[in-house]
């Protein structure tokens, strides 16, 4: 199904230059252009709608700086088989730039300077001096239930903000029967979808001392840290992880897509010689995705034999491409893989290109030729 559907909103254009329908998933091709200038760049992310939870990037993100203009495919997975005749829709809800996943950044804050004892106040009581007008999260872990702590720290009674880290404001944070508490209050730049994350501590061997205890209401959030030797507290630091992002594109880009006909899929098998575990591989080719159906010549009967299979298919998959008939290569990106003792599925993604002019997937060093 070819269209060419064109959404602008807060200064940004999104044209959806081609889709189609495969089962319950579509797959597109967004083009999002940047009429104001200067907001976007080659990490964007994208929030889809309430309705569109399975929605997500599924190439690599093309940017043309000099016309401003981002090229990249999704993909939306509906909960139903998606028919001739019908309209599916989706909309993107806001536009990320400068998305960083970030695994661990240190923060230059002085712990050991605020891990003193402090007053406490019951559950109860930090519940109720916390706005009621967001929505309540808790969370906590499994650390012993005889420890889980019963009191927490005052509201606000500091305001600390950390370096290079501008969705958090430390509010409060002290000491309690041996336990670091670090309350936060999330500022004007928290989203839970960009800029959000948590914070954890690296001891004095730059391990990763995650919190035994969380608590989250409105617009705070308490950490709670067992701590072997506080009193080497003033040589461990203080690290985020999560995700931020530079600049955030509110809006509603919004889409309906009649489901005129089905797009032509290109088959192939391949028998596998001298292959550990499979007989052969079945191979479904469409504009934007690749599956390939392993075959196990015998059902495998423990969880070890199956990772041995899942290792000997991410092998043999290494370094997969597509050849179409002008010469051109076809990169194939995120590969998800799913195996059990009878075989398994490794699914693609690509950039649209037209299968009709598909001459060879190429695996494992090896070029198979389609027939037509």
């Amino acid at each position: 199904m070819d269209t060419y559907n064109i959404v602008e909103e807060e200064g940004i254009e999104i044209a959806l230059v081609f889709a189609y329908v495969d089962g319950n998933r579509i797959s597109a091709m967004l083009e999002i252009k940047d009429l104001q200038g200067g907001r976007l760049d080659d990490n964007i992310n994208l929030k889809f709608g309430n309705g569109n939870r399975q929605a997500f990037i599924s190439t690599p993100v093309i940017y043309d700086e000099l016309l401003e203009k981002a090229l990249l495919g999704i993909g939306v997975i509906y909960d139903n088989f998606i028919g001739l005749g019908n309209s599916m829709s989706f909309s993107i809800n806001s536009i990320m730039t400068g998305v960083e996943h970030v695994d661990f950044k240190l923060i230059e804050f002085p712990l050991y300077l605020y891990a003193i004892e402090r007053d406490m106040i019951s559950r109860a009581d930090w519940e109720k001096a916390i706005s009621k007008e967001f929505y309540d999260i808790i969370w906590s872990s499994e650390f012993s239930r005889n420890r889980r702590p019963r009191y927490f720290l005052n509201i606000d009674e500091i305001s600390k903000y950390l370096p290079n880290i501008n969705g958090v404001v430390v509010s409060n944070i002290g000491l309690h029967n041996d336990l670091l508490h670090i309350q936060v209050r999330h500022t004007d730049k928290w989203r839970n979808i960009s800029n959000f994350g948590h914070l954890i501590i690296l001891d004095t061997d730059y391990n990763k001392l995650q919190p035994v205890f969380e608590i989250r209401m409105g617009n705070y959030t308490e950490y709670v840290f067992s701590i072997d030797e506080l009193e080497n507290l003033n040589k461990m630091n203080l690290a985020f992880t999560g995700t931020v992002a530079n600049k955030i594109i509110q809006g509603s880009w919004e889409f309906d897509i009649p489901i005129t006909k089905q797009v032509n899929e290109k088959l192939i098998t391949i028998e596998l010689e001298n292959s550990l575990y499979f007989s052969h591989i079945d191979i479904k080719v469409l504009p934007m995705t690749t599956s390939i159906d392993f075959s196990a010549m015998n059902t495998v009967n423990d969880s070890e034999a199956v990772s041995n299979m899942f290792n000997y298919a991410k092998k043999l998959l290494d370094g997969i491409y597509i050849t179409l008939s002008d010469g051109n290569m076809i990169e194939l990106f995120f590969p998800a893989i799913m195996f059990d003792n009878t075989g398994g599925t490794a699914d693609f993604s690509s950039f649209y290109f037209d299968i009709t002019q598909i001459y060879s997937i190429t695996i494992s060093g090896n070029e198979h030729l389609f027939r037509f």
